[in-house]
C-alpha cells in the first residue's frame, strides 16, 4: 500500500479530515486508498456545519478518478436526501431478493425496465403507489405467489396505472 502524503499544506493524513482543506481532500481522492475515502465519508456524516461538504464538492470537481468522483457524489446525495436513499435502498433490496432480472421485475410491477433501473440507481424516486407495488411484488415473489394480481399496463411515462 502506498503511503498518502500531502504537499504544500500543514495537515497530514493522520490529522482529522476536517483539517485537510480542499487540497488535502483532492489529494486523498486522487491518490488515497479505501481507508482514506472511508475516513472522508465518516467525517461527512459528522459534519454539522456543511463546511466539509462544501470542501468535498470542490475536491470532487478536480479529482481525476471517475470512480471516486461517483462514490463521493453519491455519498453527498445521500446526505442531502437520506429519505430518498432509503427508498432507493428498499427498491434495490426488493429486486435483489426477488431473484428476478430487472426486466422481469419491472414487468410484474407494471413499469419499464429503464424506469425501474432509474429507481434502483436513485436517479428517480417512484411515486408512493409504485413504491407500494414494488414492495408488494417483491413480497409476492419471495412467497412464491407472484402472479396473484393482474399486471397493470404502463402509461405514457412508463409507470403503471394503479
Amino acid at each position: 500500500m502506498v503511503t498518502l502524503t500531502f504537499r504544500n499544506i500543514d495537515a497530514t493524513p493522520a490529522d482529522p479530515v476536517s483539517t485537510w482543506g480542499v487540497e488535502g481532500l483532492a489529494t486523498a481522492l486522487d491518490r488515497g486508498e479505501v481507508e482514506h475515502w472511508a475516513a472522508i465519508l465518516r467525517a461527512l456524516e459528522r459534519d454539522t456545519t456543511g463546511r466539509l461538504q462544501a470542501q468535498v464538492r470542490q475536491a470532487i470537481d478536480v479529482t481525476q478518478s471517475p470512480g471516486v468522483r461517483a462514490l463521493m457524489t453519491r455519498a453527498l446525495a445521500r446526505l442531502d436526501d437520506p429519505e430518498g436513499w432509503d427508498v432507493t435502498r428498499d427498491v434495490r433490496r426488493a429486486v435483489r431478493r426477488s431473484g428476478l432480472s430487472q426486466g422481469e421485475f419491472a414487468e410484474r410491477v407494471g413499469t419499464s425496465r429503464t424506469r425501474l433501473n432509474s429507481y434502483v440507481t436513485g436517479a428517480q424516486l417512484p411515486s408512493a403507489r409504485v413504491a407500494a407495488r414494488i414492495h408488494r411484488v417483491g413480497a409476492q415473489v419471495a412467497r412464491g405467489t407472484s402472479d396473484v394480481e393482474p399486471r397493470p399496463q404502463p402509461n405514457n411515462n412508463g409507470d403503471a396505472h394503479l
